[in-house]
């Protein structure tokens, strides 16, 4: 969702109260209070008689994948004026917020405090429940703000730094604002963590308000918000927060719904209020507005309930496919590649975000990649880990690899070539497509290069969601791929860069594969690994060659052995078990010898 979209989820025929529901940061004005079995803002209207409960969805996408999300500050005045645009702010108002959507409402009090025009909203205001508000930042915004180059943090995600001025700033204001007006509060935090960290830690979720204690809840960040029953502690302490709001309303401030028709029913009339079994027969969820089609809520009739939208479902994983973490732990074993690693893991933790909200709005898609650099760096090895990441977290259906050169996709005459790429392009179907010197369908009169991409492109809308291509090459001869045809450069939306391995790297690399064989590494052996890998990359630039990077460590290694097994078989036979084993520093070649 992009727009703010203002839902009535329960509308009395004499309302006397407003309860405003705002989630927060990659939240959605259904899925962030639950689900179809446990909706509680449905249950307050049942449970409250005369309180008309309303549900705010907006743009509040923690990342560029998703969408886009406006600055806290901006967001606060979005929302005041659709608030504004259905009559909220003429009643007594109580809002109920998760994470983020406590700071927009701050802002919107803060805002409507010094504007004529949302005047109206600081003289109604009766109360605030936040629910794991990050009152002076988050520590996911960390998560975030570490992984901006693949998830693309937006403004509201920035928003969240710990200990932003900013926010502190807000947090004094609200403080003395709410000492001058007496308005009531709320205060929930998480005790679990998500992904590893406490998002919204005790201290954070403490406004510092006198009487507004922190109450700790046996929930992660994210079901903190989905309380999931009548019985539970949340619930009931909102239920009794705004019964309290509403019994100390004055009878006068009392305003009918006018702009809805239905049935009236008996009241009683020395409270104002009706009672449960009447108001229940009374109240239809309804809309407020006309949504768009990605509102994610219910229109209700009676007993009816109808869905707006069926979300589409997230994508299974193959049953046999490995553990996430276990995945990433491969992943960890690979030398170097830091900045890589990091954008494989935002991978998984944007999805697991999406996870921990199932029935939340804008699905990532995994996009289409280049991966920038010279050979031997570990590209085709991170494209297939990167394939199986994303069928492990739900991105891909199968996340196989399929590795492809010019002679995969081009044939030798026009017309051929791009049935050839279409069928190589569907092998990949529901996995990677990875193009290895992708470059080089530009090279020798690129017809049949320009006709390969045009068809791969074709391919690559048709199965957006289904095909993750990955080109890789050199960082200048990789334009001239993207020159091949003018959809490339926008279907190729995320670049990584995979740098030359440093001489640490390279020895790290060399001491790898020789422990995976079984080999024990004699004193000096890296020190000799090490000065014959730099003299040959010494010598590869001088000449205008390419350096090879982990496939000259795989030659190197190769030569190690033959040695290794030269000198072993001099040995006497009782050595000879342990010798071929071990790789002594003789067995390196001299750093002159190529």
């Amino acid at each position: 969702m992009t727009g703010t979209n203002v839902f009535s989820v329960v509308m009395p025929d004499v309302p006397v109260v407003d309860v405003v529901f705002l989630h927060g940061l990659g939240g959605d004005a259904r899925a962030t209070w639950g689900n179809e079995e446990a909706f509680w803002p449905e249950w307050l209207g049942q449970d409250v008689p005369a309180v008309a409960v309303w549900s705010v969805g907006y743009g509040a996408s923690p990342s560029g994948w998703l969408g886009r999300a406006m600055p806290i500050q901006d967001r606060a005045v979005n929302v005041l004026a659709a608030l504004q645009n259905v009559g909220v702010g003429e009643r007594p108002l109580v809002f109920v917020t998760h994470s983020m959507g406590g700071l927009v409402v701050k802002q919107m009090l803060r805002h409507a405090d010094s504007s004529p025009t949302y005047a109206s909203f600081v003289a109604v205001a009766r109360g605030v429940a936040f629910l794991a508000t990050p009152q002076t930042g988050a520590d996911m915004a960390k998560v975030l703000t570490s992984l901006k180059r693949v998830l693309r943090t937006t403004a509201a995600g920035k928003d969240l730094v710990r200990n932003a001025a900013h926010l502190r700033d807000l947090n004094v204001w609200y403080r003395n604002w709410v000492f001058k007006t007496g308005i009531l509060n709320l205060v929930f935090f998480e005790a679990n963590k998500t992904l590893g960290v406490h998002v919204v830690d005790a201290g954070s979720a403490d406004p510092g308000l006198h009487g507004a204690d922190p109450i700790a809840i046996d929930a992660n960040h994210f079901t903190i918000a989905k309380p999931a029953s009548r019985g539970a502690v949340v619930y009931g302490q909102v239920q009794r927060f705004l019964t309290r709001i509403r019994d100390t309303t004055p009878p006068s401030t009392r305003t009918p719904a006018a702009t809805i028709t239905r049935p009236q029913n008996s009241a009683d009339t020395s409270t104002g209020y009706q009672d449960a079994p009447q108001q229940e027969s009374s109240q239809h969820a309804i809309l407020a507005d006309v949504p768009t089609a990605d509102s994610g809520l219910f229109v209700r009739h009676g007993e009816e309930s109808r869905r707006l939208d069926i979300p589409e479902s997230y994508p299974p994983s193959v049953a046999d496919a490995a553990p996430l973490n276990q995945i990433l732990s491969e992943l960890d074993e690979l030398v170097g590649l830091a900045e890589v690693k990091n954008a494989v893991r935002g991978f998984a933790a944007l999805a697991e975000l999406r996870r921990l909200q199932p029935n939340g709005r804008g699905q990532p898609v995994a996009p289409h990649m280049l991966f920038v650099g010279p050979p031997g760096t570990g590209k085709t090895v991170v494209a297939g880990l990167t394939g199986r990441v994303l069928a492990a977290v739900g991105l891909l259906a199968k996340g196989h690899l399929v590795v492809a050169s010019r002679r995969d996709l081009v044939a030798g005459y026009v017309g051929q070539t791009a049935i050839k790429a279409r069928e190589t392009a569907l092998e990949a179907l529901d996995g990677v497509l990875y193009i290895d010197e992708a470059y080089s369908l530009a090279r020798g009169g690129n017809e049949f290069g320009q006709e390969a991409m045009t068809e791969l492109v074709t391919v690559m809308e048709e199965y957006r969601g289904r095909l993750v291509v990955i080109a890789g090459g050199y960082a200048g001869p990789m334009e001239d791929f993207l020159r091949l045809n003018e959809g490339l450069d926008s279907q190729f939306t995320e670049r990584w860069v995979f740098p030359e391995f440093t001489s640490a790297e390279l020895c790290q690399n060399f001491e790898q594969v020789a422990k995976a064989r079984g080999y024990r590494l004699a004193a000096g052996t890296l020190v000799r690994a090490t000065q014959w890998l730099e003299t040959l990359r010494e010598r590869a630039e001088a000449q205008g060659h390419e350096f090879g990077n982990a496939r000259t460590v795989r030659d190197l290694f190769s030569r190690v052995e033959r040695r290794v097994v030269a000198r072993a078989i001099r040995l006497p036979i009782a050595e000879q078990a342990a010798g071929v084993m071990t790789i002594e520093a003789v067995d390196v070649p001299d750093p002159g010898t190529s």
